[in-house]
């Protein structure tokens, strides 16, 4: 799970990049966001066991945490077009 610290930066990342791209949000104050940040941190501790066990092998048993976060980075980036 991550760290108050790495949520308080992530909440800040977000932040910014939305604030750059100019994207009109309802108002979200920072409880609104720290709350879903938590809760989709939450949901990836309780559900990596699913995300792994649908990689087939030998791509599961051979690649890192690392790579496979990497590999959903990317199929999340490319569903959603975002960067």
């Amino acid at each position: 799970m991550l760290s108050a610290a790495d949520k308080e930066d992530l909440w800040a990342e977000l932040q910014s990049e939305l604030s750059a791209e100019r994207v009109e949000l309802p108002a979200i104050v920072k409880l609104d966001l720290s709350a879903a940040i938590d809760a989709v941190d939450l949901w990836l501790d309780t559900e990596q066991a699913g995300f792994v066990a649908a990689i087939p092998e030998p791509f599961r048993s051979l690649t890192t945490a690392k790579m496979k976060a990497r590999l959903l980075m990317r199929v999340l980036r490319k569903r959603y077009e975002v960067t």
